[in-house]
């Protein structure tokens, strides 16, 4: 296992707690791991293979690649289905607040997809792309590929390709 934490910038340190992520094989990370409530959101990217979340001891749901996984008032046990590659944003205890689209208590205790955080906010591409002052597509679609690698098309041609970035491919 290699994990590795990194604190955040000062403009996020007030909200950010930490960034860390985890590498590992799967006959090198525990079957089962439980993660004990902290208080604190954390922002998920699987880049390996997913993780199972155990709703008791004979279900199981597969988790989202990229989610949000809300408040914990209980322990949350999960396990690898193969390789770990994590990327995670742990926020400090509020430090979601500000940026959540949906009531934090509805969060708690699960796994929100990014999906569904980002639908709140912004139903379009260009909603977002309007709402940072672009106002010419070429302008957007120049700065997108320049910060991406890829046109917006490209990029949310296969659900984000999120992992990609944490891969280093793009």
């Amino acid at each position: 296992m290699k994990p590795q934490i990194f604190e955040p910038s000062q403009a996020l340190a007030e909200f950010v707690k930490c960034y860390w992520t985890l590498e590992s094989p799967q006959e090198k990370t525990p079957t089962r791991n439980t993660i004990v409530p902290d208080g604190c959101m954390k922002l998920i990217f699987h880049y390996g293979a997913p993780y199972k979340h155990h709703l008791n001891s004979k279900e199981s749901i597969t988790l989202p690649k990229c989610f949000l996984i809300g408040q914990l008032t209980k322990p949350y046990e999960v396990e690898p289905t193969g390789r770990t590659g994590t990327f995670f944003v742990c926020f400090y205890p509020n430090g979601f607040v500000p940026f959540a689209t949906i009531p934090v208590k509805e969060m708690e205790n699960t796994a929100v997809p990014l999906k569904k955080l980002l639908a709140n906010e912004v139903t379009s591409l260009t909603d977002l792309a309007y709402e940072n002052e672009y106002f010419d597509q070429a302008h957007f679609i120049k700065d997108f590929k320049e910060f991406t690698g890829l046109t917006p098309k490209e990029f949310y041609g296969d659900d984000l390709k999120m992992s990609l970035i944490f891969e280093n491919k793009i």
